[in-house]
Parts: structure tokens; sequence; C-alpha cells
């Protein structure tokens, strides 16, 4: 698509010039694209705006070809030396269990909709090391109250935060569906 993916567009000059209804609407794309996905049966397990394609009017798809690019290298931690995993993006019963669900899905698709909302000028977890993110995930799965959640971006209303958080719910079977994110993103966006 015309404008490559989503993270170099954000973090450009285009980037810098949208609206927060016009970042809204990227969300609710993307949320359609994933609900697509989901009703299919299908498992993402990369959702990041380094996956998603942009093209004219702003006209984003999600894809997959994040691991391919060495541009994004950084953004995985290799596993054992071998295995890359997006850490930063994944749910803790990914990174802990290797479960991925529609679920974990949802998970990932609150922090890409923190990047939007960022305009990808931070990395998720920024402040952490991999292996405190990894940490993180156990902090997560005990559920005692010491783990994290990215913090609200500049500019962006409680309420749409709160649907992050909703993302990223302990329990999996809490995580709002993508129809739902769609629909969600779309009313936010005013253009329900």
């Amino acid at each position: 698509m015309e404008h490559g993916d989503l993270h170099q567009f954000l973090g450009g000059p285009a980037g810098s010039a949208l609206s927060l209804p016009t970042l809204l609407h990227v969300g609710a794309q993307i949320a359609s694209g994933m609900r697509f996905l989901s009703r299919l049966n299908v498992v993402h397990r990369d959702l990041a705006t380094r996956n998603c394609l942009v093209g004219a009017g702003v006209t984003v798809k999600v894809s997959d070809f994040g691991m391919s690019r060495p541009l994004y290298s950084q953004q995985y931690y290799r596993v054992r030396g071998r295995v890359l995993m997006p850490i930063r993006w994944m749910a803790w019963e990914c990174i802990l269990m290797g479960t991925f669900t529609p679920a974990s899905d949802a998970w990932a698709f609150g922090v890409t909709l923190w990047e939007v909302l960022t305009r990808c000028r931070e990395q998720p977890y920024g402040a952490l090391s991999d292996e405190q993110v990894i940490a993180n995930a156990g902090h997560h799965f005990r559920a005692q109250g010491r783990q994290e959640y990215l913090p609200c971006p500049p500019g962006c209303p409680p309420a749409l935060h709160g649907v992050m958080l909703r993302c990223w719910a302990r329990d999996a079977a809490d995580r709002p569906s993508f129809g739902l994110l769609h629909r969600l993103l779309r009313e936010q966006a005013g253009m329900a």
C-alpha cells in the first residue's frame, strides 16, 4: 500500500497531523480486520503497527510481515537463542504458556491502539528491559497487584484508556471481542 507500514507512517510528518478522531478510525479499521480474522478462527499472533499497511485516505489493512524486516528486529526478543517473540505486545499467557487465542490478539490490539495514540513515538514498556517485560507477565499471571500497564497516552480520553485496560484483563474471558472493540472505537470517533 502506498504509505507503507503504519508504524513508519504514524512516526512521520503525516502521523503528527492526524486528529484524535482519525487515529480512532485507524484503530477501528484494525479492529475490523481482526474481527474478520477471528470470525475465521484465525489467530494473528503478531498484531502491531509494524504489521498494518496504510493506503490512500489513511485506509489501514492488517498484514503480517514485521519479523521478515530487519527494521523491526529490535522489537522481538530471542528466546533460548532461537525463537523471536514480540513480547511487548504479547499477553501473559502467550509469554508464559505459549497459549495464543483471539483473546491474546485482543491484548495485542490494546498495545497496538496505544502505539497508534502515541503515534509510535515510544516503544511499549520502553522503560523495561526484555527480562523485566517477562517478569511483568509473571506479575499479571499471579495477579498480586504488582503488574505494570501502559500509561494513558497524552491527549487520550480516560474512557479510551479504559478500553485498552480491558484488553489487558488478566482473564482472557474478560477481554473484549473485536466486534465490541470495533463498535467502541467507532463510537469514540463519532462514526457510529
